[in-house]
């Protein structure tokens, strides 16, 4: 009868046992290899997408940009146009009339003939005449009062000489109990021996022309802002929800 060896019995078991260790091990080696597979897969994917993102803010930024390169030429371009217009006023024929002839009835005509114009073009605020010392004659509306042109504006319509257009800075007015932005253009109104006989003042609302211009470029939602060179803000606070957590100098 055969008898079973104890100690091939007990060989048999450590076999066993070293077997079930060594799979643990290889178990953990291979949830560690798979740990920093998953890890690796993930950093590489933030990186990408890190980089994506980066990418798209730059396109997204060269095209804003573009956008404000087009928005600064077209104002440009209607500036350019409000100096054409106002040159157009100096020569029509109700403000020759007018001048020539001083009267009521040569008044009521000027004054009908602004006041179509004004209601035909939005950014057009005021139209006003002064005389050859700078003292107020007419205006179409009483918005920018009657005082007489300062210094510096005459020195400044003399310095370019001739019918040339004299553009001001954006400044402020108090119209229905609120500033608006304007600017003024200003041309002096010659006699046939070239000698100054008054000058022709026009207002034009800055606000307007970036109305004008935004419908192109942004929604109601998005406000087109002007701001100067210090940042002070021109212009464009008519809708600034979206801005309500930012802060404009």
């Amino acid at each position: 009868m055969l008898k079973k060896n104890p100690a091939s019995a007990d060989t048999r078991l450590l076999h066993h046992l070293r077997g079930v260790h060594w799979s643990r091990q290889r178990l953990l080696a291979i949830a560690s290899q798979l740990s920093m597979l998953v890890i690796t897969i993930f950093l590489i994917t933030n990186v990408l997408i890190t980089l994506g993102e980066r990418r798209l803010q730059e396109e997204w930024a060269v095209q804003r940009y573009s956008e404000l390169q087009t928005i600064g030429t077209l104002l440009a371009d209607k500036i350019s146009f409000q100096q054409f217009r106002t040159q157009m006023f100096s020569r029509a024929e109700p403000l020759r009339h007018y001048l020539d002839t001083p009267g009521h009835q040569e008044e009521q005509r000027l004054q009908q003939s602004w006041q179509s114009l004004k209601n035909n073009i939005p950014e057009l605020m005021d139209i006003a005449v002064y005389d050859a010392s700078g003292k107020f004659r007419l205006a179409s509306s009483g918005n920018f009062g009657n005082t007489p042109l300062s210094k510096t504006l005459l020195d400044s319509i003399r310095n370019i000489g001739g019918t040339d257009i004299y553009t001001s800075n954006v400044e402020f007015a108090p119209v229905e109990d609120r500033l608006e932005p304007y600017q003024l253009q200003m041309t002096a109104l010659e006699n046939a021996d070239q000698s100054i006989r008054g000058y022709l003042v026009t207002y034009n609302s800055v606000s307007q022309m970036l109305q004008s211009i935004k419908p192109a470029f942004s929604s109601n939602d998005s406000p087109l802002l002007l701001l100067d060179d210090q940042g002070q803000l021109y212009a464009g606070a008519t809708n600034l929800d979206p801005l309500a957590g930012s802060r404009i100098p």
